[in-house]
C-alpha cells in the first residue's frame, strides 16, 4: 500500500478499560491477531483499581502500536471513549470495549474494504459487522448458534427515519469503523447517562446522512457479563430507549413525524402477525 493511500485510510482501535483485567488480554490479543492490523491502538484506562494497568504496560512494551491513556479522575465509558477519540492521529476510529473481543480476525479488513468502496464514490460511511452474544467465558449463546440472519435485520444506507420510527428491531452498529472527522462533527459521546449511549451517538450519526454498510460476517461479539445493559431491568431499558426516540423524534418535520408513525405502526402489526403465526403447530418464525 502507497504510503499516501495508507494515511488517507489509517485506523486507530479504541480500548476503553475499567476493572476488566480478566478480559483485557482476550481483548488485547483479537486486535493484534487482526488480518488487517491497525496503525495505533489507543488503551484508555478509565482509573481501575485492579491490575488492568500494569497489563496494559506490560503490552504496550511489547508492541509499538500500542498507546496508553490513563485517566486520573473515573469519568465513565463516554468519557474514556472520547479521550481516545481525541488522542487518535488516524483518518478512522473504531471502538471496542474491554470485556469484547473480535471474534472474527477479518473483521478489520472486512470493514475497511467496504470504506473503501464507498470512498471511491465520494462518500464517507459507517462500516459494521454482525455481532453475536456470548456469555461470560467468550462462548456463543445457544440462540445465537442457532440463529439465521438475513440482512434485512441490519441496517443499510440512509437510516435517521427508520432508526427513530424502531419500525423493526434491527441488530444495531457496534464496534464500527468510521471517519473520524465525522465523529467529531456531531459531537462524539454526549448522552448524559452511561447507559445507550452507543444508541444516542448513531442517531446523530443517522441524522448527519451518513449512510450504514454492514459486512454481513461476524466482528466483534457482545460479552454478557450480568453488568450493563444485560443486566438492567426491562422498564429502565424501554424508558430510555424511549427518551432518546423522543427527543430525535421533536427534531422532525411534520410531514417526517407522519411519515415516522406509519413505520412505527406498521413494525409493530408485523411483530403481533409474525406472533400470532408462530403460535400455529408446525408454523416456524426467525
Amino acid at each position: 500500500m502507497k504510503n499516501a493511500d495508507r494515511n488517507k485510510y489509517s485506523l486507530a482501535v479504541i480500548i476503553s478499560n475499567y476493572n476488566k483485567s480478566g478480559y483485557l488480554r482476550e481483548c488485547l490479543n483479537s486486535v493484534l491477531q487482526q488480518t488487517l492490523l491497525p496503525d495505533e491502538i489507543i488503551v484508555v484506562d478509565d482509573c481501575s483499581t485492579d491490575d488492568s494497568r500494569e497489563i496494559i504496560s506490560e503490552y504496550a512494551g511489547k508492541y509499538n502500536i500500542i498507546r496508553l491513556l490513563f485517566l486520573e479522575k473515573n469519568g465513565g465509558v463516554s468519557n474514556a471513549r472520547n479521550m481516545g477519540l481525541k488522542e487518535a492521529g488516524t483518518a478512522y476510529v473504531t471502538f471496542i470495549d474491554s470485556d469484547d473481543f473480535y471474534y472474527n480476525k477479518d473483521k478489520l479488513e472486512n470493514e475497511m474494504r467496504l470504506i473503501k468502496k464507498y470512498s471511491a464514490m465520494g462518500r464517507d460511511i459507517l462500516s459494521y459487522s454482525v455481532s453475536p452474544r456470548t456469555d461470560a467465558d467468550g462462548v456463543l449463546l445457544p440462540k445465537e448458534r442457532k440463529r439465521k440472519w438475513g440482512r434485512l435485520q441490519f441496517i443499510t444506507g440512509k437510516s435517521f427515519m427508520m432508526m427513530v420510527s424502531m419500525a423493526k428491531r434491527y441488530r444495531l452498529p457496534r464496534d464500527y469503523c468510521i471517519k473520524k472527522e465525522v465523529l467529531l462533527a456531531v459531537g462524539a459521546y454526549s448522552f448524559y447517562k452511561d447507559f445507550y449511549e452507543d444508541m444516542d451517538l448513531l442517531m446523530r450519526i443517522a441524522e448527519s446522512g451518513t449512510e450504514f454498510y454492514c459486512t454481513y460476517e461476524y466482528g466483534s461479539v457482545y460479552r454478557q457479563t450480568g453488568t450493563g445493559l444485560s443486566n438492567r431491568k426491562d422498564e429502565e431499558n424501554k424508558n430510555t430507549l424511549r427518551e432518546i426516540r423522543q427527543e430525535y423524534y421533536l427534531r422532525l418535520s411534520a410531514q417526517e413525524k407522519i411519515e415516522c408513525t406509519i413505520l412505527f405502526t406498521a413494525g409493530k402489526i408485523r411483530r403481533f402477525i409474525k406472533k400470532q403465526i408462530a403460535g400455529f403447530p408446525g408454523q416456524k418464525t426467525e
